[in-house]
Protein backbone atom coordinates (compact mmCIF):
# COMPACT_ATOMS: atom_id res chain seq x y z
CA UNK A 1 0.00 0.00 0.00
CA UNK A 2 0.75 3.59 -1.16
CA UNK A 3 2.42 6.18 2.00
CA UNK A 4 3.79 9.42 1.29
CA UNK A 5 5.27 11.41 4.06
CA UNK A 6 8.04 13.43 5.14
CA UNK A 7 10.50 10.79 7.01
CA UNK A 8 11.92 13.49 8.63
CA UNK A 9 9.02 14.35 10.75
CA UNK A 10 8.06 10.70 11.66
CA UNK A 11 12.05 10.42 12.82
CA UNK A 12 11.35 13.67 14.78
CA UNK A 13 8.14 12.48 16.47
CA UNK A 14 9.42 8.95 17.18
CA UNK A 15 8.48 7.96 20.89
CA UNK A 16 6.15 10.59 21.67
CA UNK A 17 2.56 9.18 22.56
CA UNK A 18 -0.27 9.84 19.89
CA UNK A 19 -3.41 9.88 20.31
CA UNK A 20 -6.17 8.84 17.80
CA UNK A 21 -8.98 10.10 16.44
CA UNK A 22 -12.38 8.45 15.78
CA UNK A 23 -11.62 8.52 11.91
CA UNK A 24 -8.06 7.04 12.00
CA UNK A 25 -9.30 4.06 14.21
CA UNK A 26 -12.44 3.65 11.52
CA UNK A 27 -9.66 3.43 8.65
CA UNK A 28 -7.58 0.92 10.51
CA UNK A 29 -10.32 -1.23 11.39
CA UNK A 30 -10.97 -1.53 8.24
CA UNK A 31 -8.36 -2.12 5.86
CA UNK A 32 -5.60 -5.10 7.44
CA UNK A 33 -3.34 -3.33 4.44
CA UNK A 34 -4.10 0.42 6.05
CA UNK A 35 -3.22 -1.16 9.48
CA UNK A 36 0.24 -2.65 8.42
CA UNK A 37 1.09 0.50 6.80
CA UNK A 38 -0.07 2.67 9.40
CA UNK A 39 2.15 0.86 12.25
CA UNK A 40 5.26 0.74 10.03
CA UNK A 41 5.26 4.34 9.62
CA UNK A 42 4.60 5.00 13.47
CA UNK A 43 6.40 1.82 14.85
CA UNK A 44 7.78 4.10 17.75
CA UNK A 45 5.33 6.01 18.95
CA UNK A 46 3.01 5.10 21.81
CA UNK A 47 -0.54 5.10 20.42
CA UNK A 48 -3.50 5.99 22.69
CA UNK A 49 -6.94 6.23 22.61
CA UNK A 50 -8.90 8.48 24.83
CA UNK A 51 -12.75 7.84 26.48
CA UNK A 52 -14.13 10.11 24.03
CA UNK A 53 -12.51 8.75 21.25
CA UNK A 54 -13.57 4.84 22.67
CA UNK A 55 -17.05 5.56 23.01
CA UNK A 56 -17.38 7.24 19.39
CA UNK A 57 -15.83 4.54 17.95
CA UNK A 58 -17.85 1.98 19.88
CA UNK A 59 -20.87 3.76 19.13
CA UNK A 60 -20.98 3.24 15.76
CA UNK A 61 -21.40 -0.47 15.84
CA UNK A 62 -25.08 -0.77 16.28
CA UNK A 63 -25.08 -4.69 15.42
CA UNK A 64 -23.94 -6.82 18.35
CA UNK A 65 -21.32 -8.82 16.54
CA UNK A 66 -19.99 -5.18 14.46
CA UNK A 67 -19.60 -4.18 18.64
CA UNK A 68 -17.85 -6.78 19.33
CA UNK A 69 -15.40 -7.05 16.94
CA UNK A 70 -14.82 -3.51 17.36
CA UNK A 71 -14.58 -3.75 21.14
CA UNK A 72 -11.63 -6.38 20.56
CA UNK A 73 -10.10 -4.20 17.74
CA UNK A 74 -9.66 -1.96 20.80
CA UNK A 75 -7.53 -4.45 22.80
CA UNK A 76 -4.91 -3.97 19.24
CA UNK A 77 -1.67 -4.93 21.37
CA UNK A 78 -0.06 -1.48 19.88
CA UNK A 79 -3.56 0.61 21.94
CA UNK A 80 -2.84 1.96 25.30
CA UNK A 81 -6.16 3.30 26.90
CA UNK A 82 -5.37 6.80 28.27
CA UNK A 83 -5.44 7.15 31.79
CA UNK A 84 -8.92 8.91 33.46
CA UNK A 85 -9.89 9.45 36.44
CA UNK A 86 -11.36 12.43 38.70
CA UNK A 87 -8.50 14.80 38.81
CA UNK A 88 -8.55 13.77 34.84
CA UNK A 89 -12.50 14.75 34.49
CA UNK A 90 -12.24 18.06 36.49
CA UNK A 91 -9.26 19.34 34.69
CA UNK A 92 -11.31 18.41 31.42
CA UNK A 93 -14.52 20.06 32.39
CA UNK A 94 -12.64 23.07 33.37
CA UNK A 95 -10.94 23.76 30.25
CA UNK A 96 -14.27 22.68 28.16
CA UNK A 97 -16.59 25.50 28.82
CA UNK A 98 -13.41 27.86 27.75
CA UNK A 99 -12.58 25.82 24.57
CA UNK A 100 -16.30 25.68 22.97
CA UNK A 101 -16.42 29.81 23.65
CA UNK A 102 -13.41 29.96 22.16
CA UNK A 103 -14.25 27.63 18.91
CA UNK A 104 -17.80 29.53 18.97
CA UNK A 105 -15.85 33.01 19.17
CA UNK A 106 -14.18 32.20 16.01
CA UNK A 107 -16.52 31.72 13.75
CA UNK A 108 -17.28 27.13 14.55
CA UNK A 109 -20.19 27.51 17.26
CA UNK A 110 -20.96 23.64 15.94
CA UNK A 111 -17.94 21.75 16.97
CA UNK A 112 -19.25 18.33 18.21
CA UNK A 113 -19.34 18.07 22.01
CA UNK A 114 -17.24 14.80 21.58
CA UNK A 115 -14.23 17.03 19.58
CA UNK A 116 -14.25 19.74 22.05
CA UNK A 117 -13.41 17.27 24.87
CA UNK A 118 -10.77 15.63 23.26
CA UNK A 119 -9.42 18.86 22.45
CA UNK A 120 -9.73 19.67 25.99
CA UNK A 121 -8.00 16.56 27.42
CA UNK A 122 -5.71 17.59 25.02
CA UNK A 123 -5.23 20.80 26.18
CA UNK A 124 -4.31 19.68 29.73
CA UNK A 125 -1.06 17.75 29.80
CA UNK A 126 2.13 19.35 30.25
CA UNK A 127 4.01 17.28 28.06
CA UNK A 128 4.20 16.47 24.23
CA UNK A 129 1.00 14.73 23.42
CA UNK A 130 0.40 14.58 19.44
CA UNK A 131 -2.84 13.74 18.18
CA UNK A 132 -3.95 12.33 14.94
CA UNK A 133 -6.72 13.13 12.68
CA UNK A 134 -8.58 13.33 9.33
CA UNK A 135 -10.44 16.30 10.30
CA UNK A 136 -9.81 19.60 9.38
CA UNK A 137 -12.42 21.13 9.77
CA UNK A 138 -12.66 20.99 14.03
CA UNK A 139 -8.88 20.55 14.63
CA UNK A 140 -7.19 23.09 12.54
CA UNK A 141 -4.60 25.91 13.63
CA UNK A 142 -7.05 27.51 16.08
CA UNK A 143 -5.69 26.04 18.89
CA UNK A 144 -3.13 23.89 17.54
CA UNK A 145 0.10 23.38 15.75
CA UNK A 146 0.40 21.10 12.84
CA UNK A 147 3.30 19.19 13.24
CA UNK A 148 3.27 17.02 9.97
CA UNK A 149 0.69 15.33 7.29
CA UNK A 150 1.13 11.87 6.21
CA UNK A 151 -1.02 10.17 3.42
CA UNK A 152 -1.89 6.52 2.78
CA UNK A 153 -3.38 4.60 0.74
CA UNK A 154 -7.09 2.82 1.63
CA UNK A 155 -8.89 0.47 -0.33
CA UNK A 156 -12.36 0.85 -0.66
CA UNK A 157 -14.76 -1.71 1.02
CA UNK A 158 -17.40 -1.85 -1.85
CA UNK A 159 -15.12 -1.44 -4.78
CA UNK A 160 -12.42 -3.71 -5.60
CA UNK A 161 -9.95 -2.23 -7.51
CA UNK A 162 -10.80 1.70 -6.14
CA UNK A 163 -8.75 3.44 -3.49
CA UNK A 164 -8.82 6.93 -1.96
CA UNK A 165 -5.52 8.69 -0.22
CA UNK A 166 -6.46 9.72 3.32
CA UNK A 167 -4.27 12.79 4.58
CA UNK A 168 -3.49 12.42 8.38
CA UNK A 169 -2.47 15.53 9.87
CA UNK A 170 -0.56 15.34 13.09
CA UNK A 171 -1.13 18.44 15.71
CA UNK A 172 0.26 19.71 18.78
CA UNK A 173 -1.99 21.13 21.01
CA UNK A 174 -0.19 25.15 21.19
CA UNK A 175 -1.05 26.76 24.78
CA UNK A 176 0.41 29.79 23.46
CA UNK A 177 -2.61 29.65 20.92
CA UNK A 178 -5.34 29.00 23.88
CA UNK A 179 -3.81 31.87 25.84
CA UNK A 180 -4.02 34.20 22.99
CA UNK A 181 -7.35 32.68 22.52
CA UNK A 182 -8.97 32.81 25.77
CA UNK A 183 -7.55 36.86 25.89
CA UNK A 184 -9.57 37.97 22.84
CA UNK A 185 -13.20 36.78 24.20
CA UNK A 186 -15.39 39.18 24.77
CA UNK A 187 -16.19 39.75 28.27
Amino acid sequence: MSAFYDPNVISEIKKELLVLDNNILSSLSGDPDYLTTFMQIFKANNLLIDPIVRIEFLRGAFKNNAYEEQKKFLEFEKFNNMMDNQIIQKKVYERVFDIARIYSHKGNPSIPLGDIFIIARLSIYLYNVLFITRDYSDFDSILFDRVGVVSIERKLKDKVKQATLEHIQILKFNSSKYNKCMEQLPD
